[in-house]
């Protein structure tokens, strides 16, 4: 992630390495159209912004291939360190570099890459906005800025509890992130920094059991604390919810799922 975080998960924004690597693997089909809404070619220079433990450079390492060259910028120095060691184990080190810095104050030149891409970053930047101007900044004239984020507002969760569940839906799209809703904002947003050709797709992320969606939705680790803060319901209630969702999860009916919106725009010539 590229703002400030603390040791825990619990806080606004904040995931481990850990979490990184089983939402990389659950995310492929998301992570493989934003490379290719990048239209990257062999030669290419792109920027990943909140690039974490290499979650994405080593790949797109492989598309620029050796005369190309890839930087990831990530706000957490645990995470660059983690991913330049990735990067050595991978052989790539001589074109994939980690950097740390800021989301709005990148150091690169105007028009230095041939595009960009941020991947469940923007929902929880303080200035999404300028975020994302500093990334059509330092795209080259004619490249792409790709972003991919969740709509916590679709969170979802076949329940025999659907008036708990509303509120369970309701914290969720509230409370999860500094922007829990920003994926249905990133076309505005691209439209408002004047990229052009915009197009915003939303891909389903489902969930078939109850242990899995409660890790990668952060059910009991973010939403549950949140929810009884904010006063969305009860600790009875959220009792009853979650124990309804494990016994059709041991019935094999659980069912759950979390829209994310892949957008790109270019940048006019």
């Amino acid at each position: 992630m590229v703002h400030t975080m603390t040791n825990t998960q619990n806080t606004y924004g904040y995931v481990d390495s850990a979490y990184l690597s089983v939402t990389t693997e659950q995310l492929h089909h998301f992570k493989t159209l934003t490379y290719e809404k990048m239209h990257v070619q062999p030669g290419h220079q792109i920027l990943d912004l909140g690039c974490g433990p290499a979650s994405d450079t080593i790949a797109l390492a492989g598309l620029v291939g050796k005369s190309g060259r890839v930087v990831g910028v990530d706000h957490d120095p645990d995470m660059i360190t983690a991913a330049n060691q990735k990067a050595a184990a991978a052989g790539v080190s001589s074109n994939v570099t980690h950097e740390l810095h800021d989301a709005v104050r990148l150091p690169y030149a105007d028009n230095t890459f041939d595009s960009c891409r941020s991947e469940r970053v923007f929902q929880h930047l303080p200035e999404p906005a300028q975020a994302l101007a500093e990334l059509v900044r330092v795209t080259k004239p004619g490249g792409w800025v790709v972003l991919m984020d969740a709509d916590w507002g679709s969170m979802s969760y076949h329940s025999t509890l659907p008036a708990i569940e509303w509120k369970v839906k309701m914290a969720y799209a509230e409370t999860c992130a500094l922007h829990p809703t920003i994926g249905r904002e990133l076309h505005h947003l691209m439209e408002q920094a004047r990229l052009i050709s915009i197009t915003a797709i939303p891909m389903p992320l489902v969930f078939y059991d109850f242990p899995n969606a409660n890790y990668v939705a952060v059910l009991e680790s973010r939403i549950k604390p949140r929810g009884l803060e904010g006063g969305y319901f009860t600790v009875d209630e959220f009792d009853r919810f979650n124990h309804d969702l494990r016994q059709l999860d041991a019935q094999g009916n659980f069912f759950a799922y979390i829209c994310g919106i892949v957008a790109a725009g270019q940048k006019p010539d």
